[in-house]
This record gives C-alpha cells, sequence and structure tokens, in this order.
C-alpha cells in the first residue's frame, strides 16, 4: 500500500496555483526551462533541436482541452513523435483504457481543466508518478516543443487534446531531459504511471495449433483483461536489424502494441444439408476468440484475415458491427482472430494494481483480494552487495528478507506472487542501463529471527535481468521461507522494492541482526543479564512411522498427527498438523541458541529438549510419544551433524498406539554463525 507523497523539485502545485493567480501570470517553470537542456544531455554539440519553439496549447489551437471527454475518458489514439519512445506511448494508450486510473495519475483534473485565465488558468499542470511506497507530484508549465507550428514529440490524434504531450513533458522532466526517453522497456512505464506489478508471460509457439492451449491461454488474459490489468504485447528480434522490421502481415517486429478488447465473435454461417439436420433451425453459430491491438505509432496494421475492410466483417451482423464501433481507418487500431495473434506474437505483458482492501470489489469489478508484504531495501558497500549465487563466499551477505506461508496442513500448497523492483535510472542519463537484478527463495526454520549464515536448498531462483523489475509466481507449503534480493554482479549498489503477495497475511520483515548478542552490561553483571551464546542447535523433525494399537483403536483417518518441541526454558514450537496418520511428514525445521554452559558434571543429565508428537482431531488430541534429549547427549556430539531415526517413548500414552519411530536431524555447534 502506498503511504506517502512527495514533491519532485520541492515543487508544491497549490502553492504556485496560489501565487500565479494572485499575481495573475502564467507559471514558467524554471526547474525545466523551456530550453535545448531540457531536450537533450549534451548542449555543446549541433543539433536539429536547436530551431525548437515552445509554444502553450492556446498558441497551436483554439479551444484546447486537457482531456477531449472527461466522461469516456482520454483518447486511446496517442501517436508517437520524434523520440524513439514507443514503450512510454503504449503506456500512454493502455492507461487511457481505464478512467479510474488516469484519474489518478492526473489528480483534480476538473480545476486543471479551466483553460480561462479568469476561472483560474495559470498555465500549470500535476501529474503524479509511483516511486517505491510513495507518490511523487511533478508540476509542469504548458510550454511544449514545437517546429514550424507542430509538436515534435507525442500527441493526441485529436489536436485539441493536449494530455498525451503534456504528461509527456512531466515524464521527461522527472527523468532529466526528453533524450532519456529514447529506448526502454514497457513495464517501466506502466510501474511508474500505476503502482501495479507486471508480469510477461511467454506465448508458446503451440498454441497457434493447440486448440486446447490456446483456449487456456485465451481464458488467462480474458479474465485479466476483465479485472482491470492492462495488456502489451510484442514479437521478439533476434537481433538488432530486425528491430521495427515490418513483416508482410503488416506487423512490426520488436515493436509494443497496447491491447484494448478481448473479445468472443458469434459468426453465424450456412451450414451444410447433413448439418440442417441435425441442427433444426438451419443455422449454427461459430464463436471466434477474438483480439483488438493498437499500433502506438496511429499507422501500419495488420492487413490479414478481419483486417479493417477485410471480407471477413461480412459474416457479423450489422448490429454486431455496430456495438463493436468499428471504424476502418488507418489509425493503428486493429482486429485479429486469436490463432493468428499466437502465430505472430511471443509475448504479452500485463500489469495489475493488487487489490489488498477488505472489500471484493475493485475498479468496479470483482476481484481477489491479497495480503501484501512491502520492505524498501538497498544494495550498499561494504558487507549488503554480494551479487547472485555464483559467488558463494559473498552472496549471503545481501540483504535477507523473512515471511511465512500460512496452511491448514504440511501438504496444502498455497500460491504467492513476487514483485522486486529497482528504482529508475533514467534521470542518471541515457546510457546508464538498470542493473541485472532477481532473487531466490530457500526453506528456514519456523523460528529464525536472525540472519542465515548457511546456504540452504533452493525453492526457487529467478532469472536475472536488467529491467525495472523481476517477477515470479510460485506455490508453497506451510512455514517460514528466506527471500533473499540480489544484482547478478557483487559490488553493484542501489535501492530496490520487495512486494509479496499471499492469501493469508505473510509477516515480510528484514533480518538485520547476525546473532544474539551479550548485554552491554553483561561484564558488569555477568549472573544477572544475558550472557553470550555458548552454542546453537538446528534441530529438522522429518517423518514418522506410527502403528496404532489394535485394543484401543482411534478412527486413525480422523486424527492429524502434529509435534510439539520445547527446548530449555523457550517457547514451545508447535508444527502445522500432516493429512497422513500413520506416516506423518513435516520436515519441521527450528533453530535453538543457547546462553547456558553445557554442565560437565555426570550427575547432571537434565533434559534440554524435548519432542512430543501428538495427533489431534476436532474435538481433542491424543498424546503418542516423546524424545527427550539430555546434557549428556549434548556434550557427545557437540559440533557433529547426526542423522536418527529413533523409537518414542510412548509409556505415558493411554494405549493408542503400539509403536512410533521418529526421523530427524540434529546438529549442534559452538559458532553461533554456523547456520
Amino acid at each position: 500500500m502506498v503511504t506517502d507523497h512527495s514533491y519532485f523539485k520541492s515543487q508544491s502545485y497549490s502553492r504556485i496555483r496560489r501565487q500565479c493567480q494572485q499575481s495573475k501570470t502564467l507559471f514558467i517553470d524554471q526547474e525545466f526551462p523551456a530550453s535545448l537542456q531540457s531536450l537533450q544531455k549534451n548542449t555543446n554539440s549541433k543539433s536539429s533541436l536547436a530551431n525548437v519553439e515552445w509554444k502553450r496549447p492556446w498558441e497551436l489551437c483554439s479551444n484546447p482541452r486537457l482531456v477531449s471527454n472527461s466522461k469516456l475518458g482520454i483518447t486511446h489514439d496517442v501517436i508517437q513523435g520524434q523520440l524513439g519512445n514507443c514503450w512510454f506511448v503504449v503506456g500512454m494508450s493502455v492507461l487511457a483504457t481505464v478512467k479510474n486510473q488516469w484519474k489518478q495519475l492526473l489528480p483534480d483534473y476538473e480545476k486543471q481543466e479551466q483553460w480561462n485565465q479568469e476561472q483560474g488558468y495559470c498555465g500549470l499542470f500535476l501529474f503524479r508518478f509511483y516511486d517505491f511506497d510513495k507518490k511523487i507530484d511533478v508540476v509542469i508549465d504548458d510550454r511544449l516543443p514545437t517546429i514550424n507550428g507542430q509538436l515534435i514529440y507525442s500527441k493526441s490524434r485529436n489536436n485539441k487534446e493536449f494530455f498525451a504531450p503534456l504528461l509527456e513533458k512531466a515524464y521527461a522532466k522527472l527523468s532529466g531531459c526528453y533524450e532519456n526517453l529514447e529506448g526502454g522497456n514497457l513495464q517501466e512505464a506502466l510501474i511508474d504511471f500505476t503502482g501495479g506489478i507486471c508480469e510477461t508471460l511467454s506465448i508458446d509457439p503451440i498454441c497457434s495449433w493447440d486448440e486446447l492451449k490456446r483456449k487456456d491461454l485465451f481464458s488467462v488474459i480474458s479474465k485479466a483483461f476483465d479485472r482491470g490489468s492492462w495488456l502489451t504485447c510484442a514479437i521478439n528480434v533476434t537481433n538488432m536489424h530486425e528491430v521495427e522490421q515490418r513483416l508482410s502481415c503488416g506487423l512490426i517486429k520488436g515493436h509494443a502494441y497496447a491491447i484494448t478488447a478481448i473479445r468472443n465473435f458469434k459468426i453465424k454461417e450456412n451450414p451444410s444439408l447433413l448439418a440442417r439436420l441435425i441442427h433444426i433451425g438451419g443455422r449454427t453459430k461459430e464463436i471466434l476468440q477474438m483480439i483488438r491491438l493498437r499500433n502506438p505509432w496511429g499507422e501500419k496494421e495488420w492487413n490479414g484475415p478481419w483486417s479493417d475492410n477485410s471480407a471477413e466483417w461480412k459474416k457479423l451482423t450489422e448490429k454486431d458491427r455496430a456495438n463493436l464501433g468499428l471504424t476502418f481507418e488507418e489509425d493503428g487500431e486493429f482486429w485479429m482472430e486469436f490463432v493468428d495473434f499466437c502465430r505472430y506474437f511471443n509475448e504479452i505483458v500485463q500489469c495489475c494494481i493488487m487489490n489488498t482492501k477488505t472489500r471484493s470489489s475493485f475498479l468496479g469489478r470483482s476481484q481477489r483480494r491479497w495480503y501484501e508484504g512491502r520492505v524498501i531495501g538497498k544494495w550498499s558497500r561494504p558487507d549488503r552487495c554480494g551479487g547472485c549465487l555464483n559467488y558463494r563466499q559473498t552472496f549471503l551477505q545481501n540483504p535477507q528478507y523473512i515471511f511465512q506461508i500460512q496452511a491448514t496442513n504440511t501438504t496444502e500448497e498455497r500460491e504467492l506472487l513476487i514483485n522486486l523492483e529497482q528504482r529508475s535510472r533514467r534521470s542518471i542519463g541515457q546510457q546508464v542501463s538498470n542493473l541485472y537484478i532477481g532473487f531466490i527463495i530457500m526453506k528456514c526454520e519456523s523460528n529464525r529471527q536472525y540472519r542465515l549464515h548457511q546456504l540452504y536448498p533452493v525453492l526457487l531462483h529467478s532469472s536475472f535481468i536488467n529491467c525495472r523489475n523481476v517477477f515470479a509466481r510460485t506455490k508453497l507449503t506451510y512455514g517460514k521461507y528466506i527471500i533473499i534480493p540480489s544484482t547478478f554482479d557483487p559490488d553493484c549498489i542501489g535501492d530496490f522494492q520487495l512486494r509479496l503477495y499471499t492469501e493469508e497475511i505473510n509477516l515480510l520483515s528484514p533480518l538485520e541482526l547476525e546473532y544474539p548478542t551479550p548485554h552491554p552490561l553483561y561484564s558488569c553483571f555477568p549472573c544477572l543479564i544475558r550472557g553470550p551464546v555458548r552454542y546453537v542447535v538446528h534441530l529438522n523433525v522429518e517423518s514418522a512411522d506410527l502403528i496404532y494399537s489394535a485394543k484401543k483403536p482411534l478412527v486413525i483417518h480422523t486424527y492429524k498427527p502434529y509435534i510439539e518441541v520445547q527446548f530449555q526454558n523457550n517457547r514451545q514450537q508447535i508444527s502445522p498438523l500432516s493429512s497422513d496418520s500413520t506416516n506423518p511428514k513435516w520436515n519441521f525445521q527450528l533453530i535453538f541458541y543457547s546462553r547456558k554452559k553445557l554442565q560437565t558434571s555426570k550427575t547432571s543429565l537434565g533434559n534440554l529438549l524435548t519432542i512430543v508428537i501428538k495427533a489431534k482431531n476436532i474435538l481433542h488430541s491424543h498424546f503418542l510419544g516423546q524424545i527427550c534429549l539430555n546434557e549428556d547427549f549434548f556434550r557427545q556430539n557437540l559440533n557433529q551433524r547426526l542423522q536418527f531415526d529413533k523409537t518414542l517413548d510412548t509409556s505415558k500414552q493411554k494405549n493408542c498406539i503400539e509403536s512410533a519411530n521418529v526421523r530427524f536431524i540434529f546438529e549442534i555447534s559452538q559458532n553461533p554463525k554456523e547456520f
């Protein structure tokens, strides 16, 4: 959840607006002047932009508007200008399809729509972008770069609407200059516009001929579109020479398209004589999966089946064509049958705002609720930028975070969505690329509170890419996990935001301390205040074999075994329930730090660790057996790793079980940074 907002360059919209209205002057932005330095980084070299004139909207047309129709929303007919920023233009086109979102990007737009100076117009506009957990207010004046009276950068097809060029100017100011918008990734624009998360879906080539897989993909993106996600697509390239290469079908490679509609078309057909005998009524209907795309250039469309003015449109009734609002113009927007879409396109990018509210209604649509865990961190020198897993000696020096997955038993899996995002580096300069970032997830002890010092089995290893965000989804069972975000190479510094979304509260939090440390006054009062760690115990209770008694049988299938572990005077740790009543598997891991010395006296045989196994049904729990480990056992196995298959002491249980064996791994070390 975004909790705060800030003013870019310390410019407050309300304060500047009030000053301009009192002085009856139009705003002139000194922080982003109408000069060459706002257009490009290098102002010393000769430039074709030297003859640019900066003009206000009312100097370019009569009766200018910020939004052409506030009830319908902004037009998504945004046309790319001289900049190579199709990624940004497509982002604007997609944004225009959801009114609730562009209203957040353009706060209080009704006041900003007042173009008469007597009504308060002062040439000032406010746009609100997202930066991690904050919103940034960016104010600009309305002077736009032109040559020969024409806008040189993005513009709307409706020449009286100025939302697109003003938004582009605000983003250019945030990025340092217009030139810094050259080249980019669509996810970057969508993240900054919405604060949402982006996921890339690869289109399997099989989908072009496998009807079942194609139907599944169509269902996935249809649901995402209906839930308010923003969708785009692209045809991948194999080398730089293929970028923006036009195919014979009219599509452009290495170019982003906005997905503006996903529909099923019902097509009437004239069936054969046999079909007429089978289907009384003489006519059948074929359902076609269709998708509508838009090229941000405002031209160069698909020329295959269902393209503008193609014969296929005659299969629709006039009423259906009218409901679709068809306009056969060279405007960059076109329909395709989904099978053709899968034949040419390689990936779909979806951006969604996760619903973390109590209610299930979001953007006017029903949507699933998620619990969010969000942290802001940084890779910093000297000891928090260890690189990826290839650098095993330094990897664990990266920031570490712990979270939990809640479930009713040990085998139930819950969905987890992970989004790692790095801060934009555009303002540094056009040539500065993003860091290669990624993350891994490992399962850890259920009671861990300190940083990990030993690598555990990796359950999820994301790809490392130099994009603004890395996204992954997976399913995990009950327990606690550690996620370690990192750069690919060590000694790379930067800020990041990590977000987790789960079906239950995940309690994502940083692990900062290495291990328990003694109290500062320990040297003065060694008998009264906590001292240093003497040894650390790592325990993993894996599974058990239970044989129930025939004399006093339990209704076995109604009981679910679980574990209780007690170490010294620490809080009792309880495992989740296992759904297998005879061969339960827990893999219940725990770690304990002891500040007490192990007694050397042979007479000191007090129990330090007790493992109790119980079985629970709806009404009550049954004691099945226990294992007790005393100080003598600890002394003999100091600094060792042991794997046991041990018989439980069942003497205290009420004859409901004949025998029970439990398998566990026990490790003890005097080094507090061993685990």
